[in-house]
């Protein structure tokens, strides 16, 4: 789990640097955002155009700057953290009420109420350490 480097600089297709620096609320928001925001503070640097390259691609690339947090929030199981995020977002337009129905729904409710959402909220609203908080409290 040691990441061995502090930053990464990387030029990728643009849709995906959208989805890796995406905020919640946004449609590109989901489990790889999720995932590395809870790793890294994510920067978009810049978009580069498809007409900057010879021979032409399809699509526009971006340059993302990844910086490893020094403090990251603690996980007890990150194994289960991830399991915890994707169960989240199987279904993408559904509530994480649904998503998670196999879960204690209510320490979901509980801990989701404390950052003032509630069972009805869909995953991609939901900030990264509202995740990790979910997969602590589901381990107690």
């Amino acid at each position: 789990d040691k990441i061995p480097t502090n930053e990464i600089v990387i030029m990728i297709q643009k849709e995906v640097a959208d989805r890796f620096s995406a905020k919640p609320g946004s449609k590109e928001y989901g489990q790889i955002t999720v995932f590395l925001n809870y790793f890294f503070d994510i920067d978009n640097v810049c978009n580069v155009s498809k007409n900057c390259f010879f021979p032409k691609p399809k699509v526009d690339s971006a340059v993302i700057k990844m910086v490893k947090k020094n403090n990251l929030e603690y996980v007890k199981d990150l194994d289960f953290f991830r399991k915890i995020v994707k169960d989240s977002f199987r279904f993408k337009r559904k509530t994480i009420k649904n998503n998670l129905c196999n879960y204690d729904i209510n320490i979901i409710e509980s801990v989701l109420e404390k950052y003032n959402f509630n069972i009805n909220t869909r995953s991609e609203n939901i900030p990264y350490y509202v995740f990790v908080e979910l997969a602590n409290e589901l381990l107690k």
